[in-house]
């Protein structure tokens, strides 16, 4: 047996906590999941999985990996002497225990046992496993470790349930910025003719709909990291809430739902944060969608269908930029948008510093104050670029690029718009809300 494999050596594998660490977590890991999706012992439930001694005996595995809102397959490590067979029977109750608290579906698929020499994979109710894999076969290329990936790789787990049978799906597809700037004029316009009001009055209603089409896409995103690379996404329906089924379902409870349900979450949400200090005003606290049911189902069937979130740092900003420019400058609005190429070089020319070491020994982070923000574009782009940075240094542990991005976010970028008008104020605020600080460093003074 190769001494040697991915994910470490045979020689690192003294006992059970350097199994599940050095080899067992890596390799999770290497699939692609998050850390929020990789739940360890501590912070799993003790369930009964059998008797012994008369008594319930209680058991939890040292990983439970989910994909969307359920568990999907655990990980039990053992140490390396210690033989598979005697441990089949935990793993394989404690997911019965879990698929016990459902009625209608079994979520939990598989598990997996792992002595570091050995690693089988077991359906959930099954005791003989259905593949083995030796040390050595944890090498890229290697037949066996593409056929575990196939039953574990977290885009599996989403195919497997759009083909459950009754498991509605929905489909949102990347499309070119000239078709999303299309999608989003065609909008506009319903809205300024069904609801008979002027095109800056229609902007701003307008802005409150595709900001909870943001939000959802990012929920996505958030979900399905592995899938935002694709051009078509297909996901769950029940997943999506941005979409007329979901409308549809809501009339029972109450009209026009996007409003009276999504957006009033949002103002509350927001409300709570704004009285800790934690986010600046996007919409005042008894604002609604002033639109009528019609008009934003409208919008929302033209909108369910495309995937506006995640494809670069500023997109939502040159979104709104490119649509304006198209549709509204020199009218109503009378803003005018830096070109996204001399943004970009703009920043690069900064050569913003992050986490610089002073002579004095403390470290230094650059502030950015942008005196004409608009919808936010240099600040986003500033964000991504000193993100990009804290990602690099490999002198700081995860918690500290944590902390380092949130004080980048939330204490480094500034932004002021002085327009006696600014309907892009909403957006800037937007723009950073998406992307990472809730729009808390973004100052805007309408009437200076």
């Amino acid at each position: 047996m190769s001494t040697k494999n991915k994910f470490c050596k045979i020689s690192d594998l003294h006992n059970e906590a350097d199994v599940e660490q050095n080899f067992a977590r890596r390799y999770i890991e290497s699939l692609g999941y998050r850390d929020d999706q990789i739940r360890p012992k501590d912070s799993l439930k003790n369930l009964s999985v059998g008797q012994m001694r008369g008594a319930s005996a209680k058991y939890r595995p040292d990983f439970a990996v989910k994909v969307g809102h359920h568990f999907r397959w655990i990980l039990e490590a053992k140490a390396p002497e210690e033989p598979l067979d005697k441990h089949v029977a935990q793993p394989k109750g404690y997911c019965a225990a879990l698929n016990g608290q459902y009625k209608d579906k079994n979520p939990v698929d598989y598990y997996v046992l792992s002595n570091g020499h050995f690693t089988r994979l077991y359906k959930w109710d099954v005791n003989d496993p259905i593949l083995e894999l030796k040390f050595s076969d944890f090498v890229d290329g290697r037949k066996k470790l593409l056929k575990l990936c196939e039953y574990l790789a977290p885009s599996m787990f989403v195919q497997r349930n759009l083909h459950t049978a009754g498991t509605e799906s929905h489909t949102l597809w990347k499309l070119p910025l000239e078709e999303v700037n299309a999608a989003f004029s065609w909008c506009h316009q319903h809205i300024y003719k069904k609801d008979a009001m002027s095109q800056a009055a229609a902007f701003q209603e307008f802005v409150k709909v595709v900001f909870l089409k943001l939000l959802s896409d990012r929920e996505i995103r958030d979900q399905y990291p592995h899938l935002v690379d694709e051009e078509k996404i297909e996901v769950p329906a029940n997943d999506v809430w941005f979409s007329v089924r979901w409308i549809n379902q809501q009339h029972i409870k109450k009209s026009n739902p996007l409003n009276t349900i999504k957006f009033k979450d949002l103002i509350d949400a927001l409300e709570t944060e704004i009285k800790a200090g934690r986010k600046k005003r996007i919409f005042n606290c008894n604002e609604t969608i002033d639109l009528s049911a019609e008009t934003i189902e409208g919008v929302v069937k033209r909108l369910e269908g495309i995937f506006l979130f995640g494809i670069d740092a500023d997109l939502n900003g040159r979104l709104f930029e490119t649509f304006l420019n198209a549709t509204m400058r020199g009218k109503d609005l009378g803003q005018f948008f830096t070109p996204r190429s001399i943004v970009n070089l703009g920043t690069k020319l900064g050569r913003l510093a992050v986490n610089v070491p002073r002579k004095n020994g403390t470290m230094h982070t650059d502030m950015v104050i942008d005196a004409c923000c608009g919808s936010g574009g240099f600040l986003i782009q500033a964000l991504d670029d000193m993100w990009k940075k804290v990602e690099k240094n490999n002198s700081l542990s995860d918690d500290q690029k944590k902390a380092l991005k949130v004080q980048i976010a939330e204490e480094r970028l500034y932004g002021v718009d002085l327009g006696k008008e600014p309907p892009l104020a909403r957006i800037a605020r937007m723009n950073m809300y998406l992307h990472g600080d809730g729009g808390s460093s973004i100052y805007i003074d309408a009437h200076k």
